[in-house]
């Protein structure tokens, strides 16, 4: 590994999963190695902005239940072959630490996966770069950079599959979305004029085009902006307590403190790359008091 800043510390966690520590002046938090997963982000002096759940798995090769998953080369199922790992295998995989460094209140990490082997023998056998740049402070910040190395083009999708600490869902409310068209399971529905109230019953919306929007945590008493840049969707997510129960790594009672904001290039917004071409997805987030 290379060398690190006091700042970052390397911690092993359950199931032998390697972790960074990040102590910056502006926050805390912690990724995992494996898909360049963040799991924790606490601006300092406010409670943390991630939520992860109970029951997640820690292993190598199993994806990590909350934080900030990446999906990529495809969202959801892989439309053309059922049995691929769902939302693609760059959550799975260990991710090459590049580089370091101090900025300000914040702590930069970049991360890098290239295909290899068990990549190019999957369903999706391209050559291909990901780069992901974290900035960790009082504000957090993602970059996502995909290049194609290969000879020929090929089309993925992509998101930050964001998972959100909230107070108590049936108490928030997501603006920013108002006036815009959305999908539920392939199936569009108008828009609404009012401020999107995800309920008691479990939500899944596909709003595109999309890049921002205020989540009114009110259990937290806080507002968390997500401002997007190269992307064209949004996914709002929650299951619900009766889908919650369904999920494994899901604990039962964990519906009521999540909402899933996710920034996303998905369905007729995939991203196609000709050899030697590279796309941009960015995402900011930030906390503020709710009035």
């Amino acid at each position: 590994m290379i060398e690190l800043p006091t700042s970052v510390r390397p911690i092993e966690r359950a199931g032998g999963l390697t972790f960074l520590k990040i102590d910056a002046p502006g926050g805390t938090g912690e990724l995992c190695l494996q898909g360049a997963h963040l799991t924790s982000w606490i601006p300092r002096d406010r409670s943390p902005v991630l939520w992860m759940s109970a029951r997640s798995r820690f292993a190598p090769g199993l994806p990590l239940r909350g934080g900030i998953p990446l999906c990529f080369p495809w969202f959801n199922f892989y439309a053309h072959h059922r049995d691929a790992p769902q939302h693609g295998f760059a959550r799975v995989l260990p991710w090459t630490l590049l580089r370091v460094r101090e900025r300000g209140d914040a702590v930069e990490l970049a991360l890098q996966l290239r295909d290899n082997p068990m990549t190019r023998a999957t369903v999706w056998p391209y050559r291909f770069e990901l780069t992901m740049t974290i900035t960790l402070g009082m504000e957090l910040q993602l970059a996502l950079e995909v290049t194609n190395r290969d000879a020929k083009k090929f089309t993925f999708e992509e998101a930050f599959h964001t998972y959100f600490a909230i107070g108590d869902v049936r108490r928030t409310q997501v603006t920013g979305l108002e006036g815009l068209d959305y999908l539920i399971d392939g199936q569009g529905f108008a828009a609404e004029g009012r401020p999107l109230d995800p309920g008691p019953f479990g939500i899944g919306r596909r709003y595109s085009p999309a890049n921002s929007g205020v989540i009114l945590d009110a259990g937290n008493r806080r507002a968390i902006s997500v401002n997007s840049e190269e992307s064209n969707g949004v996914v709002v997510w929650n299951p619900g307590p009766a889908t919650a129960k369904t999920i494994d790594d899901f604990s039962d009672d964990g519906w009521s403190t999540m909402l899933c904001f996710e920034t996303c290039n998905v369905g007729e917004a995939a991203v196609t790359l000709g050899p030697g071409e590279s796309h941009h997805m960015g995402a900011r987030f930030s906390v503020a008091p709710l009035d």
